[in-house]
This record gives C-alpha cells, sequence and structure tokens, in this order.
C-alpha cells in the first residue's frame, strides 16, 4: 500500500521555538498523513535533507499523495518547483495544499494555477528581502539590536538583554523527588534553575578552561540534556550552539562584548570575514557576559586550533608549527602503538607522493628541541644584559596611538565631546591589542626568570604547553627522524 506524506517546513530555529512548525504537523496530521517530514531551511535552498527523502520515496513508487500546508511550504525557488512537479506527474503522485485542495497538474488550468501560486511564492520571498534589507538598514542608522539575539541575551525595545529568566535544570541539580513533578507546568519554579544567561557564561569560562569547542559541548549538552546530533529535536525555549563551527560563532559574537554588530550572517553562502562586521562599540556595556581580555584570549585560541579537528588524541598545541625541511610542507601528527601506549609522531603531509622525508619525528624528540631552545635563547638574554634588562622597544605604531591619545587628553572639551570621547575609547583599544601582539607577549615570557630553568618546562601540563608555545614558538623544522631547527618569535 502506498503512503500519504506530509511535508513541513520553517525557514530559521526561532520559528521551529515558536511552534509555527507544530502547528503545521497539527494540520498535516490531521488529513491523515502516514509520516511527517519537516525541515528548518530556506524555502529557496537547494539542499533540504527531509524534502529529497520526499523526493527519493515519490521516485521510488512508495508514495500515493503529497500533502503540504501551501505551495510556499514546499518550496519558493522556480526550479525546486518545476523539478517537483515534473517528479509528482512522472510517479503519478496526487498534490493536496490545505489551503486550496487537490493540485491538478494534468490539466493546463491545473497548472497554470499551480504556477501562478510558484511565481507569487517566488514574488513574495523577493518582496520579504527587500522588505527586511530595508528594515536591516533602518535598525543599522539607529544601532538598534539585531531581532535574533546570541544566546543568553534577549531583544527588549531595541537593546540587547542578559536573559535572566530560568528556563531549565541541569540534570545533576535537579529536585530529588523530579518524578513526582511530571505534570507540573514546563514554567513551575521546581523545574526551573539556571537561566541562558547563567548557561552562556558557562560556556565561556568552560572554552578558557578545556580550549577545545567539541569539550565544551559535550560538558554542556550532557549537564542540560538537549542532543547535539542534528537528527534531534531542539528543545523548545533552549536552543544550545550545536556544533563546533556554531559554538566558535558564537564565542566571537561582540554582543557578548557590549558592542553592537551587523552584517555578520551569510551572505551568497558564505560567512564574512570578521574584518568586515560592522561594530558599535560599548551599546549595552551594563549586560557584558565576556570580558575584553577572555575575548582575546579565545580568539588566540580559535586561532590557534583552526584546521586541526580530528588528529588523533587532539594533540593539536604543535600542529601547524612543525614544517618538513626537505619541501617546506606542513606536517600532520599520527600515532601507533596499543590504546596503554600510544606513540605520537609528526611525518611530512607529502611523504607519500613527492617528497623523500619519510621517517617519522616523535613528539619526545620535538618538545625535547623546543624546551631545549626556549632556555637557552632566555639565558643568552639574560647573559646579554647581566647588569639589567633593557625596556622592550615600543612599536612605532603604539607610539602613535599614545601621542594620539595624549594630544586628546590635552583637549580641555575632549571630557564633553561624545565624537571625542569615542574616538579615545577606540584608540585606548587598539593600543591594547598592539601591546598585546605575539611578539610583544613572547618577550615578556622569555625574560621571566622561571623561563631560564630547563625543569619549570618539564612540570608544565599539556594545556599549559599550548598556551606558551602559541606565544613562543614560529616554527620546528625535521627532517629524517630529527629536529633540526627551532624558529623563536623572539
Amino acid at each position: 500500500m502506498k503512503l500519504k506524506l506530509g511535508y513541513g517546513r520553517v525557514s530559521t530555529v526561532e520559528q521551529f521555538c515558536s511552534q509555527s512548525l507544530a502547528r503545521q504537523i497539527e494540520d498535516l496530521e490531521r488529513h491523515g498523513v502516514d509520516q511527517v517530514f519537516w525541515d528548518i531551511e530556506s524555502g529557496n535552498s537547494l539542499d533540504k535533507e527531509n524534502f529529497e527523502k520526499v523526493i527519493e520515496l515519490i521516485k521510488q513508487g512508495k508514495v500515493d499523495t503529497l500533502v503540504a500546508s501551501a505551495w510556499d511550504r514546499l518550496c519558493r525557488n522556480q526550479q525546486v518547483a518545476e523539478m517537483l512537479k515534473a517528479v509528482l506527474r512522472e510517479y503519478g503522485v496526487k498534490l493536496f495544499l490545505i489551503n486550496q485542495g487537490f493540485v491538478d497538474l494534468d490539466t493546463a488550468m491545473g497548472e497554470l494555477s499551480a504556477d501562478f501560486q510558484i511565481l507569487y511564492s517566488v514574488f513574495e520571498r523577493k518582496m520579504i528581502i527587500e522588505r527586511v534589507q530595508r528594515a536591516h538598514a533602518n535598525r543599522r542608522s539607529k544601532n538598534i539590536a539585531w531581532q535574533v539575539v546570541p544566546f543568553g541575551y534577549k531583544n527588549i525595545n531595541g537593546v540587547y538583554a542578559l536573559d535572566t529568566d530560568p528556563c531549565v535544570c541541569p540534570l545533576e541539580e535537579r529536585p530529588l523527588h523530579y518524578a513526582e513533578l511530571e505534570n507540573e507546568p514546563d514554567s513551575s519554579p521546581q523545574l526551573l534553575c539556571w537561566s541562558k544567561a547563567q548557561i552562556a557564561r558557562e560556556m565561556i569560562e568552560g572554552f578558557l578552561e578545556l580550549r577545545k569547542a567539541a569539550r565544551v559541548l559535550e560538558r554542556v549538552h550532557a549537564r542540560f540534556g538537549p542532543s547535539v546530533k542534528k537528527e534531534r529535536k531542539p528543545i523548545p525555549g533552549l536552543v544550545l550552539p550545536g556544533s563546533v563551527s556554531g559554538l566558535k560563532r558564537w564565542l566571537r559574537n561582540p554582543v557578548l562584548q557590549g558592542h553592537t554588530c551587523y552584517q555578520k550572517y551569510p551572505r551568497k553562502g558564505a560567512y564574512p570575514d570578521i574584518s568586515e562586521w560592522k561594530i558599535t562599540s560599548n551599546t549595552h556595556p551594563d549586560q557584558v557576559l565576556m570580558l575584553e581580555e577572555e575575548s582575546k584570549e579565545i580568539e588566540e585560541i580559535i586561532s590557534s586550533s583552526h584546521g586541526k579537528i580530528g588528529q588523533p588524541d587532539r594533540a593539536f598545541y604543535l600542529t601547524g608549527k612543525i614544517v618538513c625541511q626537505e619541501c617546506n610542507g606542513k606536517c600532520n601528527l599520527t600515532s601507533n602503538g596499543t590504546s596503554n601506549k600510544k606513540h605520537r609522531y609528526y611525518g611530512c603531509g607529502h611523504a607519500r607522493t613527492y617528497c623523500n622525508n619519510r621517517k617519522l619525528t616523535k613528539i619526545e624528540y620535538i618538545e625535547e628541541a623546543i624546551i631545549y631552545q626556549i632556555a637557552k635563547r632566555a639565558n643568552e638574554i639574560h647573559f646579554e644584559h647581566q647588569d639589567a634588562l633593557p625596556e622592550i622597544p615600543e612599536s612605532s605604531r603604539i607610539t602613535e596611538i599614545k601621542q594620539k591619545i595624549a594630544d586628546i587628553e590635552k583637549l580641555e572639551w575632549a571630557a564633553y565631546d561624545r565624537d571625542l570621547t569615542k574616538l579615545k575609547k577606540d584608540l585606548q583599544r587598539e593600543l591594547e591589542t598592539e601591546m598585546n601582539r605575539p611578539q610583544e607577549v613572547a618577550q615578556q615570557i622569555i625574560r621571566h626568570p622561571q623561563a631560564r630553568k630547563i625543569n619549570f618546562w618539564y612540570t608544565l601540563a599539556k594545556i599549559e604547553r599550548e598556551i606558551f608555545y602559541g606565544k613562543l614558538v614560529e616554527s620546528v623544522v625535521i627532517s629524517n627522524g630529527e629536529v633540526t631547527t627551532v624558529n623563536l618569535r623572539v
């Protein structure tokens, strides 16, 4: 017996949480469908996972009728609509739209009616885009908070505010008699404990501690219940970041630091670079989730681990810094041995093709060479300046910024001029960034008395080595199973 399938769609997770999709599914079930498929995806998208499953079932000859609320729930794309009509006709599948009834695609009048509806849904989408663009331009001109707020916040009259309303109870903190609370309403104080703002702060602190987005997601989803897997439905009202890339985008969001940001969402399928974002500073300074120092550290962690996911044992703190002497290519991490005693190595990524450097180099040898070179350089600096270490020379840009700040402070009316006050704050932030560049930080580390002691470096935990190596080591060159050069930033 062939199936009567229902299909529903909403464009965003927010629409899902507002029960828009739930209402569609209820309508479909009332019309007696055997199975419901649904997507959270743009109607213009050519890549809708469950829509493709429906098409595949139709092509397998298993479907008698396809039911949807309206044409625009099936698609808002002319190309997809033509494909769908052709498939329905070829396999003799009836189309029933709840807002109009059966669609007859076998007659000229029926197909004309369908074409008009498709054209209208495409036209309506373009009109929506134009209205949204005008609304966005108006928001940018008035520095109004974005409609889609990052997790941990809510939009109150166009201003970002921390979402401190209790919404969920962590699994380990649930009441001892939780089984007796089955009939309690979802908003019951007995069931609620943590707010989204608290969970957001927990994710930030977790990332600074664990330094790996995947591990943060594992911890958070284990504590609060929703699965990271896409096939699981998100819990309405608590949509946590569900992927490594999603968590990293959230952590980089300037809203968390008290700024309003525009133009950071995908355009033509790709997220724009951070440098392209339009940021208005300090729009909600009393509603901050992340300090500026924390933001800088998070950015360094993300930048240093970019593109290194998937290596064995997650030992990423050297990946990207190991270079082959023969072909100058990047080296990959590999391992062998039993689960109890694994040996890890770095080897040239081109060794199996055109590079002759095919012998692997043990991580232990690489670490020994790095530690020896750091301690050696620290002692060289110390003995070169036994009387007193000279101050680290300022870069020309730091000197220039300091001079501009001093010139502003000399003006009597500077404290009362909004533009000058804003300019001064921007310069101070730029000064902090310049003074925390890797070269300046590396100089401070290498001059510390502990840096001269080899034993100090061997006592560091892996996560501590990741931090220091990221600041000090530029690259390590290997050849034929040995370390030939360690290049430091100082």
